[in-house]
């Protein structure tokens, strides 16, 4: 329902780096709200479904993640809806304006791999959702992060673990 361009990934011989060049390129070219989807995301919902659950967003949310790796648990905010803290993974995420990618981009210079900043950095210190259920996922697929082919289970066995 938005209008979409693509972005050729940034290829390096250290996988996490290259992820982190490509989503700092695409953050620098952001705009209003932005969504940002990797090549591997599998949507386990259409659209609509996730509009519905934005409708819950209070007004000055920052950062809408369709789904991540949990590694606590985490607090519910409304009937699909959940604060995220320690999430990790980057495969979509929706930005409200400007604020998260000028943070992310300021702080440029000492970032490594990026879904470990986002979940240190920004999602303590911004308003950061994930939906529930979860939205989107990883397909199985080759990771050029960790140079060979991953079963992405873990991500829905965590979620399960930590969205009660």
């Amino acid at each position: 329902p938005f209008p979409v361009e693509r972005f050729d990934a940034i290829k390096d011989s250290i996988g996490w780096y290259g992820c982190r060049c490509s989503y700092l390129e695409v953050l620098k070219k952001a705009s209003g709200m932005s969504f940002i989807m990797e090549d591997d995301c599998q949507f386990l919902y259409d659209w609509s479904f996730i509009e519905s659950i934005m409708e819950q967003l209070p007004e000055d949310w920052d950062c809408l993640y369709l789904g991540a790796t949990l590694n606590e648990m985490l607090k519910r905010y409304s009937d699909n809806l959940y604060h995220l803290q320690k999430g990790w993974t980057t495969h979509a995420i929706l930005f409200n304006g400007r604020k998260v990618p000028d943070f992310i981009l300021a702080h440029e210079a000492n970032i490594r791999k990026i879904d470990v900043f986002m979940a240190d950095q920004v999602q303590p210190n911004f308003k950061c959702f994930l939906t529930y259920p979860m939205t989107a996922t990883q397909r199985s697929s080759y990771s050029n992060v960790i140079r060979r082919s991953q079963d992405y289970a873990v991500i829905k066995q965590r979620y399960e673990m930590y969205v009660k």
